[in-house]
């Protein structure tokens, strides 16, 4: 994950929350991301965020037409 402003982190997590999760698991990662981070909680943050990006290739993958 590339450094910066948590502030800025959040909006671009808000922005594409809309545009990214069109599936289930994709959506409720993304919760527990924000879940574990006010909570601090580094290694569930970690963890959830990579099935959260796990997942997004997945869908955008499958919805361009090449399933993975």
């Amino acid at each position: 994950m590339r450094e910066g402003n948590v502030i800025d982190f959040f909006w671009e997590w808000y922005r594409q929350h809309e545009q990214s999760c069109k599936s289930p698991l994709c959506g409720f990662a993304l919760d527990k991301c924000e879940e574990t981070f006010v909570r601090r909680d580094w290694r569930g943050f970690g963890y959830w965020h990579s099935v959260f990006l796990r997942e997004r290739r997945r869908v955008k993958g499958t919805h361009e037409g090449r399933p993975k």
